[in-house]
């Protein structure tokens, strides 16, 4: 159980560097129709 919920965490928190990549990605190249 708490090996599932360390599990969920970390997908969280990658989505949340990833959002935070593209975010940034999108505001240097603005040009990108996202």
């Amino acid at each position: 159980m708490i090996h599932h919920i360390r599990i969920i965490i970390m997908n969280i928190k990658g989505m949340h560097v990833l959002f935070l990549s593209m975010g940034s990605f999108m505001g240097l190249s603005p040009g990108n129709n996202w």
